[in-house]
């Protein structure tokens, strides 16, 4: 029942806090946490004190453009991940698929959100980086 899962996913965002001291995130499709939290009743107030990582793709390995869907009642500031698609072109992994992922706020955001200092690289790759790169990202057209 709603009344039970919510129970659990409060639970679990419990233990995930006293562990890691760190609020917990909740991964999930709009459609799921419309199905089987709301499930047709006032969404409850817990959904926007959480963070969440929303999972809306195209059935494709294009990406969906975003934003993603929202369950009923969560505001767009809580939705800090989009999963854009789980069939997206493997990059340094051997696998078939990836899921790509977007942060769904500029690099401030994010540096603020981790309390880690990132600095975009602004070098131009050399020629041969960037051949490597090409070579590397098409092993169909040289791995016969």
């Amino acid at each position: 029942s709603p009344d039970h899962i919510q129970a659990a996913i409060l639970r679990c965002a419990a233990i995930i806090q006293s562990r890691s001291g760190k609020p917990a995130m909740i991964y999930s499709r709009a459609s799921w946490v419309d199905q089987f939290i709301t499930a047709n009743r006032t969404p409850p107030g817990w959904l926007n004190d959480f963070d969440w990582w929303m999972a809306n793709y195209l059935r494709t390995p294009r990406e969906h453009p975003g934003p993603p869907a929202r369950p009923k009642g969560l505001i767009p500031e809580k939705v800090l991940i989009h999963q854009t698609t789980n069939q997206g072109k493997p990059i340094g992994a051997q696998s078939n698929n990836m899921d790509y992922n977007r942060w769904m706020f500029d690099l401030s955001h994010l540096q603020k959100y981790t309390g880690v200092n990132i600095e975009p690289n602004t070098q131009e790759p050399s020629i041969e980086d960037k051949i490597k790169l090409l070579w590397d990202a098409h092993p169909e057209l040289h791995n016969k």
